[in-house]
């Protein structure tokens, strides 16, 4: 008996071993299959809150500072008349000097002795006696020929006119603000060249303002009174604010853009001359009934047209829009859905129809 029992303590030993050695071996869990693809975070906004938005606009502008004006002499010549001095007050179109030629012999009709001043009121003269004589043939003939010559001298009239009043305010210098004189930089008798600086006054204001340019588009965005962001550097964490002065309705010849001004609030450090960004937030309001506003990545535009993708139950499905119009980045849409469907504004481009979805807040 004594000679059998380490046997049967061996084999008991083997058993145990080759239980836990099979347990080992056996899977942590039963394989279920391939795992269902995670769902897609987008984000998605009902049709009632996409019916009014706004759309992010940026320009390049400069500071410049208003309240101070520079006037420069217009003409060669010799100063014949300026009681204007260091400190006095004077108004908007203030006469300061007059620039003339004194040796010139011949003087005429305004006052001036200049060769130039001259030529331009004969000029007027012939174009008067001109139109005079056109105007008389016209009214005894009466034919299409003859009213078309008396509108040319006519034109013309006006044309010489012009040229000799432009003329005349080159000659007489007028302040362009009221204001204090804070340089003179000239007397009567002293000569002068066209472009030397006379005068600067100070009209005691210390606006400044910033201007940059619009398209025509982005002008019918921008109203007087819109509120813009003036940043001084690409990262500016503390941007100053500003309001939108004013527009030009008349578009640069140049660049066919429009000249636009916005007044910079506050008095935080901001020199004249530097360049900034203007950024405006700019409304965007529905141009027909029904319409709404997507970002344009939240549109499918393909052959077969145009679609976006709604979001119900955590499905996506597409559904057809039209486009009505595109500012920037955003599209306008005309889409036969409710106010209470969901469209998907965020992430449209990772999605198709019928995907699963997770909603991001």
């Amino acid at each position: 008996m004594k000679s059998r029992k380490p046997l049967i303590i061996g084999i008991v030993i083997v058993v145990a071993l080759s239980g836990a050695f099979a347990y080992l071996r056996k899977p942590s869990q039963t394989e279920t299959g391939p795992k269902e693809p995670n769902a897609i975070r987008v984000t998605v906004r009902p049709v009632a809150e996409l019916r009014d938005t706004s759309v992010g606009l940026s320009f390049p502008g400069t500071v410049s500072q208003d309240g101070v004006a520079t006037v420069s002499a217009g003409v060669p010549g010799t100063v014949v008349s300026s009681g204007i001095r260091l400190g006095a007050k004077v108004g908007t179109g203030t006469v300061l000097a007059r620039i003339d030629d004194p040796a010139g012999s011949i003087s005429s009709a305004s006052g001036f002795r200049s060769a130039d001043v001259r030529e331009a009121e004969l000029a007027v003269e012939r174009a008067e006696l001109s139109y005079r004589e056109l105007k008389r043939v016209d009214g005894n003939t009466d034919s299409h020929a003859s009213e078309l010559d008396k509108d040319l001298a006519r034109k013309n009239l006006d044309t010489a006119k012009a040229s000799l009043a432009a003329l005349l305010d080159r000659h007489v210098t007028k302040s362009p603000i009221a204001g204090t004189v804070t340089e003179a930089s000239v007397a009567s008798g002293d000569t002068v060249t066209t472009g030397q600086t006379l005068f600067v006054i100070d009209s005691g204001r210390r606006e400044r303002t910033v201007r940059f340019f619009v398209s025509d588009t982005e002008r019918a965005l921008l109203p007087v009174g819109t509120a813009v962001s003036i940043e001084r550097t690409p990262d500016d964490r503390t941007p100053l604010s500003g309001t939108l002065r004013s527009v030009s309705t008349t578009a640069d010849p140049g660049s066919g853009r429009f000249l636009a001004e916005a007044i910079v609030s506050g008095n935080a450090p901001l020199s004249p001359g530097i360049p900034v960004t203007v950024r405006i937030s700019a409304p965007l309001r529905p141009s027909a009934t029904g319409t709404f506003f997507v970002p344009l990545s939240a549109l499918a535009i393909g052959q077969t047209g145009t679609s976006l993708l709604t979001e119900h139950d955590g499905t996506v499905s597409a559904a057809t829009a039209r486009i009505v119009r595109i500012e920037g980045e955003t599209a306008e849409v005309s889409a036969d859905l409710g106010d209470d469907a969901r469209i998907v504004v965020g992430n449209a481009k990772r999605i198709q129809d019928g995907d699963r979805v997770e909603i991001a807040e």
